[in-house]
């Protein structure tokens, strides 16, 4: 069951996204639309974020605080020209990659959240990949054996005795 005080956030976040949509409607092309986005994206993640500081029994909600935050990211960075083209997929993986990170960095002494120290790995991997193929450093091709490399090296050194 809702408390009061959870059903207040959810309604804020239904005003915001309301008045935001509105305030599109009015703009509906441009940059003020990419920033009434990114501003609706980094409410979101306000609201999460603040779940997630208030107690340990939410710490599911830094996943979309995290991935909120890294929307937001993307579209201010596209809206104000930041950001080459087909880069977006790199920076959305870095931003996983951080939220995981800090997901089991803030629960590292509790061993049932490695897999978010593998999520981070496995979402660092992805966006270094991306950029190196962009940037053409590397052949599309040769990603998928590297990745196979660095996976079997890590397992190895992770299971010596």
């Amino acid at each position: 069951m809702l408390s009061h005080r959870h059903v207040v956030y959810i309604g804020i976040v239904f005003l915001v996204a309301g008045v935001f949509a509105m305030l599109t409607k009015a703009w509906p092309h441009g940059l003020i639309q990419d920033l009434f986005a990114a501003l609706f994206f980094i409410a979101a993640a306000a609201v999460f974020a603040r779940y997630f500081l208030e107690e340990d029994a939410y710490w599911w909600t830094l996943l979309p605080a995290g991935i909120f935050f890294t929307l937001a990211v993307m579209m201010l960075l596209s809206a104000l020209n930041l950001i080459k083209p087909g880069l977006q997929s790199v920076v959305f993986f870095s931003g996983a990659s951080l939220t995981f990170y800090c997901l089991w960095f803030t629960h590292r002494s509790m061993i049932h959240f490695i897999w978010a120290r593998l999520l981070a790995f496995i979402s660092a991997v992805i966006a270094l990949g991306l950029f190196s193929r962009r940037m053409g450093w590397i052949d599309s091709s040769a990603i998928l054996a590297l990745l196979m490399l660095v996976t079997g090296i890590w397992l190895l050194l992770r299971n010596r005795k």
